[in-house]
């Protein structure tokens, strides 16, 4: 059944007040909260029957509808404490593509440090970088997938944290990539200005140097020779 006007506006009321219970408890709790973790439970299971991945995202988008006053309510109370249904949501919304709802649940997780759950198996800092960079740089991804905006945030938001080298590398490599707007393996950058050639440059270099196997050399060998022939018009001729 749809959520009604009156229903979500309940339902950010209460999840603000569970919210704030978990400042105190450490964790979030009622009946109101025991209900959402039931309703996910049963999406939960729902998801595991499906085989397709793009099915499951599908569903994932319809699911999210029934998730939303929740999330709003936890973010407008802004108090911190674990809360599976939160952290579970924000993983399905990178999935579903609603990526600025799940940059601003992953600033409050970040800034609260709340873990996500056992079953995602890494933190909430590796998780934005790997599914923000993998959405980048997958074919399709610079049209359909994280802007270079997104990815800027995702940097912004992450600095501090301990990751995996891979992780940055490839959030590097996917800015490195948005700005040079790569549209495949043979880019040969020739429509980038020289400002786009050095700032793609710069990126993808950083990548290289968190992980040599990141996969951005030849890409930097390319923006390369296009800055020698921004640099020197007549040598490139």
């Amino acid at each position: 059944m749809p959520i009604t006007p009156a229903m979500a506006s309940m339902l950010r009321k209460q999840a603000a007040a569970a919210s704030q219970a978990a400042a105190q408890t450490g964790a979030a709790s009622g009946s109101a909260y025991e209900l959402m973790q039931a309703q996910l439970y049963q999406h939960t299971r729902t998801l595991k029957m499906i085989q397709s991945v793009e099915r499951k995202v599908e569903a994932k988008r319809g699911f999210l509808a029934d998730y939303w006053p929740w999330v709003d309510g936890v973010l407008s109370a802004d108090k911190g404490g674990e809360d599976t249904v939160f952290t579970s949501v924000f993983v399905w919304a990178i999935d579903a593509h609603e990526y600025q709802r799940a940059l601003d649940m992953g600033a409050y997780i970040l800034k609260h440090g709340l873990k996500l759950p056992d079953r995602y198996q890494r933190d909430a800092a590796t998780t934005l970088m790997d599914e923000f960079a993998d959405a980048s740089l997958k074919p399709g991804g610079i049209v359909n997938g994280p802007q270079l905006g997104d990815l800027c945030r995702v940097a912004e938001l992450t600095a501090g944290f301990d990751v995996p080298d891979q992780a940055r590398a490839k959030l590097y490599k996917a800015m490195g990539y948005a700005v040079a707007k790569r549209q495949d393996a043979n880019d040969k950058f020739a429509e980038l200005t020289k400002t786009e050639t050095t700032q793609a440059l710069a990126l993808l270099t950083r990548a290289v140097e968190l992980h040599r196997e990141c996969g951005a050399k030849k890409d930097i060998e390319r923006l390369d020779r296009r800055l020698k022939a921004l640099n020197d018009p007549a040598a490139a001729n």
